[in-house]
């Protein structure tokens, strides 16, 4: 039992869910013309999350003290429990302890893996996360990126392009786990679906700031609209009027937004 506790936690770091760039408070539109151009804006928070990423703080990730247990020997001849010496005993004592010792810098590996799928940004410093924005402010669409502290990013997005290809938001360079929070993708009997998975359920309970802080992640909450020029074929807006279709995002718990849309003309 003690072995199996041992191996979980010193497995831990392979069993990360992975870092989310999720939705705070925003408003988000996008307007999708019958020949398959289409705008797409996005402003207000973005936050940095992590799942089960530990720096050695309690707040983090505590792993419980692990009690001894009983020394446990067996007869080499029928393989029945005995009783064990006290060089048996100690030696038993040492490997466990051993083990323990170990497990101290399976947290750091934890922020190693992290920097790894974020692209060398370490979210434990403020510097690091601030020169993550300038990076977002020089790609495509990226307005305006500012790194406000505890994990979230003010941002204002906005771009024009053309569904004959996928289109997700948000792509950051070297980022290598990002749960879309809007996905349109072009099928090939000439309809559009748009999926918005991250603005409803993405978000970690974790945000990290500087110095390796947890503060409790902004819950997505604001507002998707969609103008769909095309047949709306299928959507589960609450509010829907004729080719306007409107999300309100809020902690209560909902379905995610999901709408396909039929173009007159192929992109």
């Amino acid at each position: 039992m003690r072995l199996l506790r041992l191996l979980v936690v010193l497995l831990s770091p392979a069993l990360l869910t992975g870092c989310l760039l999720t939705a705070g408070q925003f408003t988000a539109e996008m307007t999708v013309g019958a020949d398959g151009a289409f705008t797409y804006s996005y402003r207000g928070e973005i936050v940095l999350a992590a799942s089960n990423l530990a720096d050695g703080a309690p707040e983090f990730a505590p792993q419980p003290a692990l009690e001894p247990d009983e020394p446990t020997c067996f007869k080499e001849s029928t393989g029945q429990p005995r009783p064990c010496t006290q060089a048996e005993i100690a030696e038993q004592h040492g490997a466990g302890a051993a083990m323990e010792q170990a497990m101290s810098g399976v947290t750091e590996q934890q922020r190693e893996i992290m920097r790894i799928f974020l692209g060398g940004v370490d979210p434990a410093d403020a510097a690091s996360m601030r020169a993550f924005a300038e990076r977002l402010s020089g790609q495509n669409g990226w307005r305006s990126v500012v790194y406000r502290g505890d994990g979230v990013f003010d941002v204002d997005f906005a771009i024009t392009s053309r569904l004959d290809r996928d289109f997700v938001f948000p792509v950051a360079p070297e980022i290598a786990l990002i749960l879309p929070m809007v996905n349109a993708t072009p099928r090939g009997d000439g309809t559009v679906v748009i999926h918005a998975p991250a603005f409803v359920g993405g978000a970690d309970e974790a945000a990290i700031g500087a110095e390796g802080r947890t503060t409790e992640t902004p819950r997505a909450n604001g507002s998707f609209t969609i103008r769909a020029e095309g047949e709306v074929v299928e959507a589960n807006a609450p509010d829907r009027q004729g080719g306007v279709l409107r999300w309100t995002i809020s902690d209560q718990e909902q379905p995610r937004p999901t709408a396909t849309i039929r173009l007159a003309q192929q992109p």
